[in-house]
Parts: C-alpha cells; structure tokens; sequence
C-alpha cells in the first residue's frame, strides 16, 4: 500500500474496516492452507484410505482440507459440508478454481449436520472458520442427520472439525456400520467420542490429554 493509497483509506473509516477485515481473512486463509497441507494434521486419516472410499468432510469451511484429500488417489467422492452461507460462498469459489479432475471429485452440501432433523441455527465467523450449529435461535437451517447422509454408502471414512458439535452429530452406533476410519478434532475433551466409538467396534488414539486435540478411530469393515 502507498501514501496515497494510505491517506485514503484513513479518509474513509468504512473503507479501513473493510480492507482490515480482508487482509485478516487472506492471513487466516492462507495459514489454513499451510497447517492442512505442509503440518498434515490429518495425514493418519489420508493414510487409512483403502481404494474406492468417500470422505464425509464435516467443517469444510474454505474447501482446504476437501482439496488435501482430493489429492488422495484412493478416494474417489468427497461430500463436503459447510452450512454458513458466506463460508459456503468461499468454499463453492475455491473448489470451483481447482483443477477439473480435483474439483470433480467433491460435492458441496450447505446442509449442518446434527442429531436429529430439526431446525438449527448456525453462527459462524468466516475470518475464523469457527462454526456452531445449535437447536433454536435466528436464522434457522433444516438439519440433516449423519445417518440420513451415510445411507447407501459404502467404504467411508469421516474427518470432522465442527467446533463442538461433534458431541451431538455422532450419537448413533449404527450410523457407522459402513465406515471404517474417522478423526475429528475434539474441543470439549475425547473421553465420551472415545466410549461411542469403541462402542460401535472401533480402536482409537488421542492427540492429547487436554480439552482440545484430535481423535483418530478405525476397524475393520
């Protein structure tokens, strides 16, 4: 930015918000960009992919972790969810400038996922990616439920980064009769994902001991 372009913006306090809110949006996006793809938080749930999978992506967000697994050549369809509207309009944009044969393997859904079809009210903060999908309050979404969504699928696995409400989506053992691999990030502690999920035959591992960290979760199908 030059002198000019600095006396300007400071002559117009509108225009300073804006230009501040969207350098912090490209800032946190590109840092997205490299924890997804240069730290690989999500590398164990890459490597569990056997051929002809689906991801579920819950928390899609800007379509960073959706692009990462398209690049994976044993998964052949990603269903990406990401309800906010704004986000979605980001995520629709980015997956759209990928190239045709990443691109063609990822459908976009703005539906939230929760635990019943109910509708629900998303708050989400697109300089974030924070996402909250709630039962009641303004703005409501018809939910759909993990179950709903995992029918007639075969050889699935899961990655989910939903701010919390991983504690309501995942509530029904048999949702997951048909998938074999999932990691979500907790943020409210593992201990009670940990017990669901040996309960419905799966093997797991955490990240941490703290409130925050990742859960991975695999069987055999």
């Amino acid at each position: 930015m030059n002198i000019e372009d600095l006396s300007l913006v400071m002559r117009n306090p509108r225009l300073a918000l804006n230009t501040l809110i969207n350098a912090r949006q490209k800032i946190k996006f590109y840092s997205h960009l490299n924890e997804i793809f240069f730290n690989q938080p999500y590398y164990w749930l890459w490597s569990q992919a056997k051929p002809h999978t689906t991801l579920i992506d819950i928390g899609a967000f800007i379509g960073d972790t959706a692009t990462y697994f398209a690049m994976n050549s044993n998964i052949d369809k990603i269903i990406a969810y990401e309800p906010h509207p704004k986000t979605f309009k980001i995520l629709s944009n980015n997956i759209s400038a990928l190239p045709k044969p990443i691109a063609s393997k990822i459908k976009l859904k703005d539906t939230p996922i929760f635990n019943e079809e109910v509708y629900v009210s998303n708050s989400t903060n697109t300089i974030t990616g924070t996402n909250k999908v709630l039962a009641g309050g303004r703005d409501l979404i018809k939910a759909t439920t993990l179950g709903s969504e995992l029918k007639n699928l075969k050889n699935v696995i899961i990655k989910s980064d939903c701010e919390g409400a991983e504690y309501q989506i995942f509530k029904n053992t048999k949702d997951l009769k048909n998938v074999y691999a999932v990691q979500l990030e907790y943020h409210k502690g593992y201990e009670s994902l940990q017990d669901f999920f040996e309960k419905a035959g799966f093997k797991c591992t955490n990240s941490s001991e703290d409130n925050l960290g990742y859960l991975s979760a695999s069987k055999k199908l």
